[in-house]
């Protein structure tokens, strides 16, 4: 069926290695960003699996907000908000400090929105001391937790907000919850 639907220009289809991966054409005009895709839907299967009683809200309820988050979980008590940053994002200038700053000024836009406090998670593809200096020198004020790619992949599934891997504002690592 997904070959009929390509021919058909219902779906695009890339080679991504030795498979193909497919995506909508609205979605998937000019560059695929499958890696990132990829990151994205971890976290959330990860952070889902994690406590499965919140209600996941796309990108597309985030638009007009002034922050776009990846996506976001809403639990009893917060508002989770997804961030990825590839490792050419977090060295290009000041991409991922631009980010904070954004949140600082518009988080409560979000907040309003759905009625409760939000918390952002920036997953970071890159090295995990470099990560740690960024944080102990730009010391990013808020509800702000930062952690890299690959330890957030190392912990089991379901441990998410538990595991102790999350940098804070002060540089030390903290869980979630």
């Amino acid at each position: 069926m997904l070959p009929r639907l390509v021919r058909e220009g219902r779906l695009r289809a890339v080679r991504y290695g030795r498979i193909l991966v497919y995506a909508v054409p609205r979605i998937s005009k000019g560059e695929y960003h499958i890696e990132h895709g990829l990151a994205c839907t971890e976290g959330l299967v990860r952070f889902w699996r994690s406590d499965m009683n919140g209600v996941v809200v796309p990108e597309r309820f985030f638009r007009g907000l002034r922050c776009i988050p990846e996506w976001g979980i809403i639990y009893d008590n917060s508002i989770l908000l997804y961030e990825y940053c590839s490792a050419d994002q977090f060295t290009r200038g000041r991409k991922v400090e631009g980010k904070v700053v954004n949140y600082n000024e518009n988080l409560h836009t979000i907040e309003q929105k759905f009625g409760k406090p939000g918390v952002v998670v920036f997953v970071i593809d890159a090295n995990r001391a470099a990560i740690e200096k960024w944080v102990s020198r730009v010391k990013p004020t808020g509800p702000f937790f930062f952690t890299d790619y690959e330890a957030f992949t190392q912990v089991p599934i379901g441990q998410q907000l538990t595991a102790e891997i999350y940098f804070w504002e002060d540089g030390k690592v903290y869980p979630l919850r």
